[in-house]
């Protein structure tokens, strides 16, 4: 009796143990809250969020068992005077597929995650003053992917801590030389010391951008981008690096202002750079505040001497070799004669003496025609 009584209390006990493992693990997967945004906005503004719940971001930021999801088009705004560091903390996970923008450090700490398939813009260059060993840092087993697709811009210092892992498959540059444990980064790598990763502080656009390609044959490049929506856009900029460094603007195309709409753009520019070239998109409204696309890259291989259009008399006639899209014709005083598209033959240009070829208002040539 006294034996089955010793068994039948230690089941219970068993029982009673597997019971409360039960609640505790349902209360833990229970205390789970995911904050996603259904919008553009403030981070600090309940109606970025679904259902109106804001996550934290500092004194603890994204605490454990705590998912914040930033939607493809939605760009998440947080401003310096909003708190000290934005912490992914244990259990807790960013995931970056839209845009944001933070002008305070972030910080990975260890059992935290980041994922950045879109864009990640940190603007803090004040080492001292975050408190932190950089701008953006990892620590111990922190954990950061940059994925193909990814951009992340560092007004500062980037900081990577041992035992941490962090994957680079996209682009990361960083307005600081050093970039402290540097060898621990795995893929591609960071470029440094660029002064224009990060955009001018400003409330994010509403433009909803789909996509932006560029493909390159025989050193014409032919751009196409898409926008679900548009709102007091003015303008679209399109922008050429050869080290993801030093940007020039090469193209500029006006945008649709208001538009609710999908559209499509297409730009053909001639390039006369050679090799791997990196491009992006800026978008700029009406009060001057400007955004950027993605980084995309392609590959152009011609012959400069072949490509670009040239012009030749024969027989009273002007013949131009290589294709172009447009040709402006001006006189020494800079006089506009004609214009004309495509045209590689052309006969009715009554003009004599010295003449100034511009054509797709990069490449100029000068001529002496006579009737």
């Amino acid at each position: 009796m006294y034996s089955s009584f010793l068994i039948n209390n230690t089941i219970m006990k068993r029982l009673i143990l597997i019971y409360f493992i039960n609640v505790i693990t349902f209360s833990a997967n229970a205390g789970d809250i995911v904050y996603e945004t259904v919008q553009s906005g403030e981070w600090s503004d309940a109606s970025t969020w679904k259902n109106g719940k804001k996550p934290a971001y500092w004194l603890g930021g994204i605490v454990k068992n705590r998912t914040v999801i930033i939607h493809q088009n939605h760009k998440v705004n947080i401003k310096s005077n909003q708190g000290r560091a934005l912490n992914i903390t244990k259990n807790g996970f960013l995931d970056i597929k839209g845009e944001l923008y933070t002008e305070f450090p972030i910080r990975v700490n260890t059992g935290g995650q980041l994922d950045v398939y879109g864009n990640l813009f940190v603007k803090c260059p004040d080492e001292g003053a975050s408190g932190i060993g950089g701008s953006m840092e990892t620590a111990l087993s922190g954990k950061v992917n940059v994925y193909s697709d990814g951009y992340v811009g560092v007004d500062g210092y980037i900081s990577i801590g041992t035992g941490s892992t962090f994957k680079n498959e996209g682009q990361i540059a960083t307005t600081k030389n050093e970039i402290k444990g540097g060898e621990n980064i795995k893929g591609r790598k960071i470029h440094k010391d660029e002064p224009s990763v990060i955009p001018k502080p400003n409330n994010f656009l509403p433009i909803a951008l789909k996509s932006f390609k560029v493909n390159i044959n025989n050193g014409l490049a032919h751009f196409v981008w898409v926008t679900a929506s548009e709102q007091n856009n003015d303008y679209f900029t399109i922008e050429q690096s050869s080290n993801i460094m030093d940007w020039e603007n090469i193209h500029t195309e006006m945008g649709a202002g208001n538009s609710l709409t999908e559209l499509t753009y297409n730009v053909r520019k001639r390039l006369t750079s050679k090799g791997t070239i990196y491009f992006r998109l800026k978008q700029t409204d009406y009060d001057g505040h400007f955004s950027y696309s993605k980084i995309i890259s392609a590959n152009n291989t011609f012959n400069n001497r072949e490509a670009i259009p040239y012009a030749s008399i024969s027989n009273g006639k002007m013949i131009i070799s290589n294709t172009y899209q447009y040709l402006q014709i001006f006189d020494v005083q800079g006089q506009l004669l004609k214009c004309y598209t495509n045209q590689r033959v052309i006969n009715d240009l009554q003009y004599k003496g010295v003449l100034i070829l511009v054509f797709d208002n990069q490449y100029k040539q000068k001529i002496i025609k006579s009737l």
